[in-house]
């Protein structure tokens, strides 16, 4: 992952950076800003969730040392950043500052909903207006200073693609029949009981060779459905379906499974291994990781290079920051 913010995500790290020093409370100052450790904290959970919504397979816990130290250097990045779009004379008006901060208070029931909300994060009307201007002079700035960045060329993407193809993979595939028996929860135990049995007696003959379809029909009287459920993918069904299908052999029969509206078994029809994806279906992805990439790159160059023109003090030096790449690792566990 590369250390600069997502732009969407600038502004909402303003807060908490201020001109009076107070070398208690200041981890991080920026030529004379500071930059509170309860600032940095709330950055390192706005990036793990960024993180866990990017990548939900990962299980990120807790926020490690390795995520408070690339909050860190954002929020060092958004001084820096909004102190060169100043010298530059980038400016918002008042305006659509305005605007956008109505458009917020729609999300809420009522005036008085999004006060405690404010009063609940420590902010007020006017430094969340603050905020907005800030971070939509970071925005311009950023977006004016990306004009610069060569676009992606077709060939390019060709070569990315023949060398990464492998990471385009289609979703393998799963084919089956059920059948299932549908039970109330309203109808009492001796029938529940009734219908489980039936259940019991159709997996015996589906496994001595019955067909799902015949099945199905011959035990329609005890409320019996099902057939053929066609192809799916991995998370289409639910997970105690989907598991029980996991385990077994193209033609193989589950066990019966039992689940909130009945009594499930399935039987396993046919299966695909994810294929390789052509080219011109992945095209447009390619050209966007590339850009994105190329973006990026450039951006947290010329960040690095304002940071290093800067005055930074670490009084908390556990935010020193990481080499840059650091954060790939985490993704990579």
């Amino acid at each position: 992952m590369n250390r600069v913010l997502p732009l969407a995500l600038c502004f909402l790290c303003l807060a908490g950076c201020g001109k009076k020093v107070d070398k208690e409370k200041s981890a991080i100052v920026v030529n004379g800003e500071s930059i509170t450790r309860t600032k940095v904290n709330q950055a390192a959970e706005i990036l793990r969730q960024g993180l866990l919504r990017a990548y939900p397979e990962k299980s990120f816990q807790s926020i490690g040392s390795e995520l408070y130290k690339t909050a860190a250097y954002q929020l060092v990045s958004n001084i820096v950043i909004l102190s060169e779009a100043k010298k530059q004379n980038i400016t918002v008006s008042d305006s659509v500052v305005n605007n956008n901060l109505e458009m917020l208070k729609k999300r809420f029931p009522d005036q008085a909903a999004f006060q405690r909300e404010l009063t609940l994060a420590g902010q007020t009307e006017e430094g969340m207006k603050k905020e907005f201007a800030e971070g939509m002079v970071m925005d311009s700035f950023l977006k004016q200073l990306l004009k610069d960045v060569d676009t992606v060329k077709e060939e390019e993407c060709q070569a990315f693609y023949d060398k990464n193809s492998g990471k385009y993979i289609s979703n393998s595939k799963i084919r089956a029949s059920q059948v299932m028996f549908p039970v109330n929860s309203s109808s009492g135990k001796e029938n529940n009981d009734s219908i489980k049995k039936a259940a019991e007696s159709a997996l015996q003959q589906i496994k001595n060779g019955s067909s799902i379809d015949k099945i199905v029909k011959k035990y329609s009287k005890n409320g019996a459905i099902g057939g053929d459920i066609g192809w799916f993918q991995k998370g289409d069904l639910k997970p105690s379906l989907e598991d029980a299908l996991g385990n077994l052999k193209n033609g193989e029969v589950s066990g019966i499974i039992s689940t909130d509206v009945g009594y499930v078994i399935l039987q396993k029809t046919g299966e695909e291994e994810g294929k390789i994806l052509p080219y011109e279906e992945v095209k447009d992805h390619v050209r966007f990781m590339i850009e994105m990439k190329r973006k990026n790159d450039f951006v947290t160059a010329y960040v690095d290079s304002l940071i290093q023109k800067a005055k930074v003090t670490y009084n908390d030096t556990s935010l020193t920051p990481l080499p840059p790449g650091t954060m790939d690792s985490l993704l990579v566990r």
